[in-house]
């Protein structure tokens, strides 16, 4: 069964860091889990809503550094605080 994340850290100092290509990076946001893809971060996450998507899917569609406004995103995310 996979890993169903429910925000993802858009930090773009995180993900400018590198990738995890899934491996780490959960952690437990408001009730569920969120993953942070950057390997080097500070907790200072900036949270998005993904709806509830498999943990592989957003390690397929990982944003890169050139990606700072979202306009590539294959998902629809609303800001989560």
């Amino acid at each position: 069964m996979p890993t169903i994340v429910h925000y993802e850290c858009r930090n773009l100092d995180h993900l400018r860091a590198g990738s995890r290509r899934g491996k780490g990076g959960l952690v437990i946001h408001h009730g569920t889990v969120g993953y942070c893809d950057g390997l080097r971060i500070d907790g200072a996450h900036r949270w998005v809503a993904t709806g509830g998507v498999p943990i592989e899917f957003l390690v397929e569609t990982a944003p890169t550094p050139d990606w700072p406004d979202g306009s590539a995103s294959h998902l629809s995310l609303v800001h989560a605080d």
